[in-house]
């Protein structure tokens, strides 16, 4: 839950047509470091979500990333699987990688993943299964 493995996780998805959820609580992390990253692997679209997503995309907005599909902020994890269903191509990945923790929207992490699947479509069962790897 930090900006180091967010960028990574972009890194491992380089030449992949990637929507990426960034946020959660608001540590004041900078982001700035990482932008070479945002550079080099520049996704379809990025979502924000509270605390800090807004707060990423002004930063990611101040250092010039502008992605083909926008930058966009969501109200809620729900919202932001939603729209990033919406916008993203088919074949393309939905990330949520959100370089911040998941208090106090959701328990832990695993919790917030959970919830992610979930709003991906995933059934209960295959979520529990994904968590137990």
């Amino acid at each position: 839950s930090t900006p180091v493995a967010t960028a990574a996780a972009l890194e491992s998805f380089a030449g992949q047509r990637v929507t990426l959820i960034v946020g959660g609580l608001d540590r004041g992390v900078d982001w700035k470091p990482h932008m070479k990253t945002f550079v080099r692997h520049t996704p379809l679209a990025i979502i924000g979500i509270p605390a800090s997503g807004a707060g990423i995309l002004g930063t990611l907005d101040d250092c010039g990333i502008r992605p083909a599909e926008g930058l966009h902020e969501a109200p809620d994890l729900a919202a932001a699987v939603e729209l990033g269903l919406r916008i993203s191509p088919e074949g393309s990945v939905l990330l949520l990688s959100p370089g911040a923790p998941s208090f106090p929207q959701f328990r832990d992490y695993r919790d917030r993943g959970r919830r992610f699947a979930q709003f991906c479509g995933f059934e209960t069962e295959e979520v529990e299964s994904f968590l137990e790897t």
